[in-house]
């Protein structure tokens, strides 16, 4: 890995470590409930054929529902995807 990716690589982890501790405006998301995935199961063979997996599924359903939960807040999915999941921004 080059010098770039490794302080990238270092940035996220040091990112994370830090929204799991309450230090960033982000926070981490609880993991989904059994009964959840079930109903996302059912949309997934659609999402597939669009060229999508269950990881950015799960990130789109996890959107909607902190969108649900802070009204008031802004809500995005932090990516460095150009493709769909940048897209998933709920500004004010």
């Amino acid at each position: 890995m080059d010098a770039r990716g490794e302080r990238r690589r270092t940035g996220f982890v040091s990112l994370v470590r830090d929204a799991i501790q309450g230090k960033t405006p982000f926070t981490t998301t609880p993991f989904f409930e059994p009964k959840a995935l079930q109903t996302w199961l059912e949309e997934f063979p659609d999402w597939a054929n669009r060229g999508s997996g269950l990881g950015d599924l799960t990130l789109v359903q996890e959107f909607h529902r902190q969108r649900s939960l802070n009204p008031g807040r802004r809500v995005y999915i932090w990516t460095l995807d150009n493709r769909h999941l940048s897209s998933y921004d709920w500004k004010l």
